[in-house]
């Protein structure tokens, strides 16, 4: 799985995503992030919980990537074709503004 840390792209193993969900009993998918303030502000005001934002443009997430947050994951992907290593991840699953493909298959 690709996540964004800094202006930096790189692979994140399932055992990784594993270690890291361990320190959050609750986890929040984000798809379609843009951005990533969302996913930031999310992650921000509840530090006890995970926050994965899932947008297929890694340079819209760069910014939220500059200093993110330890329990915030930005992920780049196909909203629509999500990783496998994201089944069964999510507690919650939020969609802010949705558009263009995401839009689509949401209506």
């Amino acid at each position: 799985m690709r996540i964004v840390t800094g202006k930096h792209v790189r692979e994140m193993t399932a055992a990784d995503l594993a270690a890291w969900r361990t320190r959050y009993p609750e986890t929040t998918l984000d798809l379609g992030a843009g951005d990533g303030r969302f996913v930031r502000r999310l992650a921000l005001r509840g530090p006890d919980q995970g926050v994965i934002g899932v947008d297929l443009c890694a340079a819209s997430l760069s910014s939220a990537a500059r200093n993110p947050p330890d329990n915030a994951l930005l992920v780049v992907a196909d909203a629509l074709a999500l990783p496998d290593d994201l089944s069964n991840v999510a507690t919650t699953i939020t969609i802010t503004c949705p558009w263009g493909s995401l839009l689509r298959e949401l209506l």
